[in-house]
C-alpha cells in the first residue's frame, strides 16, 4: 500500500514538473519572440533611413559655393519648447577659401527670423536662398574672420529628427539627431563631415531641465527660473555630431579606469523612473570601452567623457560625439539590445575621432562600427561569437556598392556588408596585419578624416599586398554575395573540385578559398585562389577523400552549393 501510494506521488510529481517545464519554455519562446520583434523594429529604424541619399546630399552641397574652414563655433540657444521655437547667436571663426574670398556661403536650411549678421559689430550684406545663408565679406577683411549670427524661429524637424520635441506628463523633452546635413537646421554651419572645428555651446531652458551637449560642462548659470549649462569640446567635432538634449534628466555618475593613470568619467542622463535596469544594460558599454581602448587605441575623448542620453528616438540610438542617444525601449533591463550599445561606443573611434572625407565614404563608419561588435562578441565569448554575429547580418542588405550607395544612403548594406567585407580583408591580409592596420588607421586619421581610398592605401602598405582587386569588387562595384555551385568529381584514382560561379551582377570575383579535404580518419587544409569563372582544381592528398568542406570557417560573404 506504501509503495502504490509513494508511485502515485512520484507521478504526479513527474507531471507537474513536465507541466511546468512547458509552460517555461512557452513563456521563454514568447518572450523571445517579443524581444525579436523588438530587434527587427530597431534595426529597421534604426538602420534602414529612408530620408536621403548620396544624390540628395550632392544637391544640397551644390548651392554651397563659398568655401570656408571653421576653425570654432560658439553657440548660444535659448529653447522655448513651449511654442517649439530658439532664440539664438552663433559666432563662428573660420578661414575663407574660395578664389573670391570677399563672398562665403553656411548652410542654413530653416527659415528663421530676424537674422543679422555681423563682423566687427558692423551689419553685413547676406542673403537667404533655400538652404544657404550667403554673406558679402568686407575687403579688407583678415585671413581669420569671425562673425556673430542672431536668428530666431522655429526650427524644421528634418531626416531623422533634427529638431525633435515630445512632452511626456505635461513635460517637454528636446533631441537633436542632426546626421547627415541637418545640423544646419538649428544653427549656421559649414555642415560638411570633413570639417571639424572646436565647439562652446551654451544652452538655456526652465531650471527644472537638465541640458546636454558635447565636450566638458564648464559652468552651470541660474537666472531666475532659467538655467544654462555651458559645454565645450577640446577635440574637434564635425556639425552632424553637434547634439542637444533637453529634458528631466536623472543623473547618473560612473567611472571607468583605462589604465594606472587614466579615468574616464562616465555620464548617464535617464529618464526612466526604472533606473537600475536602464543602467544594468549601459554597464555593456564599459566593457566594450574597455575592449576598444586596449583594441585600437586610447579613448579618443579622454578629457571629455563618454555619456549616455536616454532620449525618445524609442528604438533607435545616434553617436553624438561623448554624448550618445539611446531610445528608452532599449534599455529594458534585459540586455537584448547589447549589440546597439556596443556600436554606438565602437563610433567614438570609427565616425567620431576617424571621421569621413565624404557621406560617400559612410561605409567606414557603420562598417567599421558594426565589425567592432563581431570583434567585441569574439573577444568575450570566442570566435563562435564572431561567427554568429556576422551571420545576423549576412542576408540583411540589398545588391548594392558600399562607397557612393545608390538609392538609401543609411541602408543596411552600409552596415552589415561593411562588416562582412572588414571580416574578408582580416582573411585577405591575415590576422597580424589586420589588427596593425586597425591601430595604424585610428592613429593615422585620428581627429582628421579619411577615405575609402586612404584605407586601401594604408591596408596596401602594411601587408605588402595589391589590394585593387579587393576594393573594386567588394567596395566600389560588386553585387552583395558570390553564389557558386561545387563538386566534388572523382576520376581514374584522381580527385577533382569543381566550382562555378553563378551569381548576378558581377560575374567573376577573385577570392581566396579554403577548402579542408575529408577522408576516413584524416583531414587536410588547403587554400586556393580563385580568379575565373568555371574553376577545375585537382586535389593532391596522400589518402582518399571522401568530402571538401568549402570555406569551414566561414571567411567569405558567400553561398555556396553543393552538388552531387
Amino acid at each position: 500500500m506504501k509503495t502504490t501510494k509513494s508511485l502515485k506521488i512520484l507521478f504526479l510529481s513527474l507531471i507537474i514538473v513536465l507541466l511546468l517545464a512547458i509552460i517555461s519554455v512557452y513563456l521563454l519562446f514568447k518572450i523571445y519572440n517579443i524581444n525579436f520583434a523588438q530587434k527587427e523594429t530597431v534595426f529597421n529604424i534604426g538602420l534602414d533611413f529612408d530620408f536621403v541619399s548620396i544624390e540628395d546630399i550632392n544637391k544640397y552641397y551644390e548651392n554651397n559655393i563659398g568655401k570656408i574652414d571653421v576653425i570654432k563655433y560658439d553657440l548660444d540657444i535659448n529653447l522655448n519648447l513651449d511654442n517649439e521655437s530658439i532664440s539664438a547667436a552663433a559666432i563662428i571663426d573660420f578661414i575663407p577659401l574660395s578664389s573670391s574670398n570677399n563672398f562665403i556661403s553656411l548652410d542654413f536650411s530653416s527659415d528663421f527670423e530676424n537674422i543679422s549678421v555681423t563682423y566687427n559689430e558692423k551689419e553685413l550684406i547676406f542673403k537667404k536662398l533655400d538652404d544657404q545663408l550667403n554673406i558679402e565679406l568686407p575687403s579688407n577683411h583678415k585671413d581669420t574672420v569671425q562673425l556673430k549670427i542672431t536668428y530666431q524661429g522655429k526650427p524644421d524637424n528634418k531626416g531623422l529628427g533634427s529638431f525633435y520635441i515630445t512632452e511626456e506628463k505635461g513635460s517637454k523633452r528636446l533631441l537633436t539627431l542632426s546626421e547627415p546635413i541637418f545640423a544646419s537646421s538649428w544653427f549656421p554651419c559649414n555642415d560638411f563631415p570633413d570639417d571639424k572645428s572646436q565647439l562652446r555651446i551654451a544652452i538655456t531652458n526652465d531650471s527644472n531641465y537638465t541640458s546636454l551637449s558635447n565636450g566638458v560642462l564648464k559652468e552651470v548659470l541660474l537666472n531666475d527660473d532659467k538655467k544654462t549649462y555651458v559645454w565645450e569640446t577640446y577635440y574637434p567635432i564635425s556639425t552632424y555630431l553637434v547634439a542637444i538634449y533637453s529634458a528631466e534628466y536623472k543623473h547618473i555618475k560612473d567611472s571607468l579606469i583605462l589604465s594606472d593613470d587614466k579615468v574616464l568619467p562616465l555620464d548617464y542622463f535617464l529618464l526612466n523612473e526604472n533606473t537600475e535596469k536602464s543602467i544594468y544594460d549601459l554597464q555593456v558599454s564599459k566593457d566594450a570601452l574597455l575592449f576598444f581602448n586596449e583594441k585600437f587605441g586610447e579613448y579618443p575623448f579622454l578629457k571629455e567623457k563618454y555619456g549616455i542620453a536616454e532620449f525618445d528616438w524609442q528604438m533607435g540610438a545616434i553617436e553624438n560625439q561623448t554624448i550618445v542617444g539611446i531610445g528608452s525601449k532599449l534599455v529594458s533591463g534585459n540586455r537584448f539590445f547589447s549589440d546597439v550599445i556596443v556600436h554606438e561606443a565602437a563610433h567614438h573611434w570609427w565616425g567620431n575621432a576617424v571621421g569621413l572625407k565624404s557621406w560617400k565614404d559612410i561605409w567606414l563608419n557603420e562598417g567599421f562600427s558594426s565589425y567592432s561588435e563581431a570583434l567585441y562578441w569574439e573577444n568575450k565569448s570566442g570566435r563562435n561569437s564572431l561567427i554568429s554575429t556576422l551571420f545576423s547580418k549576412k542576408n540583411d542588405f540589398n545588391d548594392t556598392r558600399l562607397y557612393d550607395p545608390e538609392g538609401i544612403m543609411f541602408s543596411s548594406t552600409i552596415y552589415n556588408k561593411g562588416a562582412w567585407v572588414l571580416h574578408m580583408l582580416r582573411f585577405e591580409i591575415g590576422e597580424d596585419n589586420f589588427d596593425l592596420l586597425l591601430k595604424e588607421y585610428f592613429t593615422t586619421y585620428k581627429y582628421s578624416n579619411a577615405s575609402t581610398d586612404d584605407l586601401k592605401n594604408l591596408a596596401e602598405k602594411i601587408s605588402g599586398i595589391n589590394l585593387t582587386k579587393f576594393f573594386d569588387q567588394w567596395i566600389y562595384n560588386g553585387v552583395c554575395f558570390i553564389y557558386a555551385d561545387y563538386s566534388l568529381v572523382k576520376e581514374k584514382n584522381k580527385s577533382y573540385l569543381k566550382l562555378n560561379q553563378i551569381q548576378d551582377g558581377y560575374d567573376i570575383y577573385n577570392f581566396s578559398l579554403e577548402v579542408n579535404l575529408v577522408g576516413t580518419d584524416k583531414k587536410e587544409s588547403v587554400k586556393y585562389y580563385i580568379t575565373s569563372k568555371d574553376t577545375i582544381i585537382q586535389l593532391q592528398t596522400d589518402f582518399q577523400i571522401n568530402e571538401v568542406e568549402i570555406d569551414p570557417n566561414n571567411w567569405l560573404l558567400a553561398n555556396f552549393i553543393y552538388e552531387d
